[in-house]
């Protein structure tokens, strides 16, 4: 966490505590100290492309698309095509172009509640993104005019300096910062061995995943963990496991059925020198969590979205869940696990499948546990919906609201 709080643990080389209640004892020749001891490193995908699962009606099935009415666009967060793309959660080896940046990048990042949005350092931003000579962000986008559409971020321009409590400016007159949009970020759950798959990856197995439970649900008209054909590269004797994990991404998650790509809904980004010295003591105070820690998160940036930071678990946690999951800003995919009767609807299993999907199960098949997966304005135009026809759902949609 980013700051300084007054139970700070002080981590000056000298060993002596810090007097963190006393006014202008803070020295800032030593940053090293206005960390927490408690700190969370999370993996994640940056710039990955818009994705969704839609579902067709009159094939009754889903597919993966960059939004509902959408699919010839979709990329997934490795770079596949949607012409390439294989049913199942099996990844596909794919080798982009040494100048291909269109898909996910990976990163290690560290909430930091003190500031406003995404901050990168300079050369992890280049690594992903090149020498930063990015298309420009106007209007719409700005990318519809001749220039290139398919970047994983955009260039705003400069934007003078990052101010962190605690810690010198970043940035001056004369060298503001540079300032990006990132497409998107997503957050994925860390391995639990030293190797395995990139977070991107582990990204696009969770959305494959989310086809199968979609196809499942349409199929069997209950939202249930994913079929046996979707089992995890990494965990491949248990039937559905690329379901079992988590993910959440937010930025432009995916394009909503109303709008288009447009860097207005992406996330404003810092790029802050790699030697100043934030970057090089939050660097240092995460290892070996983070073999180089690419950035920082403000949970401001989180904005349509429920969060929690959990640290009651001796693994600290972020949950996020979306305000608004129609919108676009926000896809929030929760661990979709099994239950013994396989009759029972899994609401987490409801979280991601289509709109038009899920008010179908609740309509006309009875899902009300997947009432807390549509927005409050799909929930009122469905009660609205089945007042006119003179039906009236039963309680569980309502509470949900």
């Amino acid at each position: 966490m980013l700051g300084k709080l007054i139970d700070d643990v002080c981590q000056q080389p000298d060993g002596d505590d810090c007097d963190l209640a006393s006014f202008g004892v803070f020295d800032r020749n030593h940053p090293e100290s206005a960390l927490q001891s408690t700190r969370m490193v999370l993996d994640a995908c940056l710039g990955a492309p818009p994705a969704a699962v839609v579902y067709s009606a009159g094939s009754n099935s889903c597919e993966l698309a960059s939004g509902p009415g959408k699919p010839g666009s979709f990329r997934s967060p490795t770079g596949v095509k949607r012409a390439d793309l294989r049913a199942g959660c099996g990844l596909q080896n794919v080798a982009p172009a040494a100048d291909d940046i269109d898909h996910g990048h990976d990163a290690s990042v560290l909430i930091a509640t003190g500031l406003p949005g995404l901050v990168l350092f300079e050369d992890s931003a280049q690594r992903m993104f090149g020498s930063l000579d990015l298309p420009p962000c106007f209007g719409d986008g700005g990318l519809s005019s001749g220039v290139q559409r398919d970047t994983p971020a955009c260039l705003i321009g400069q934007a003078g300096q990052l101010r962190a409590a605690g810690w010198p400016p970043a940035g001056t007159a004369e060298r503001p910062l540079i300032e990006l949009r990132v497409r998107s970020l997503a957050f994925v759950p860390g391995l639990t061995q030293t190797t395995g798959q990139t977070a991107c990856q582990r990204l696009e197995v969770r959305l494959r995943a989310l086809r199968s439970q979609c196809n499942m649900a349409a199929r069997e008209k209950v939202p249930r963990t994913a079929a046996d054909n979707c089992r995890s590269v990494t965990d491949p004797l248990t039937p559905g496991s690329a379901g079992f994990t988590s993910a959440a991404v937010v930025g432009q998650a995916f394009v909503a059925s109303d709008s288009r790509v447009d860097p207005n809904r992406w996330i404003p980004t810092l790029v802050v020198p790699a030697n100043h010295p934030l970057a090089s003591a939050v660097r240092r105070d995460t290892s070996p969590e983070a073999l180089q820690l690419d950035g920082l998160v403000g949970t401001a940036l989180l904005r349509g979205t429920d969060v929690v930071l959990d640290y009651t678990d001796p693994t600290p946690s972020v949950r996020v869940a979306c305000t608004d999951p129609d919108d676009g800003s926000c896809l929030a995919m929760p661990a979709c696990v099994p239950r013994d009767d396989p009759r029972a609807v899994v609401p987490a299993c409801c979280y991601g499948l289509p709109e038009d999907l899920l008010v179908s199960l609740i309509r006309d098949h009875s899902a009300y546990g997947c009432c807390a997966a549509l927005s409050p304005a799909t929930v009122d135009e469905l009660n609205n919906a089945e007042a006119i026809a003179g039906r009236e759902l039963p309680a569980p949609c309502m509470a949900a609201r």
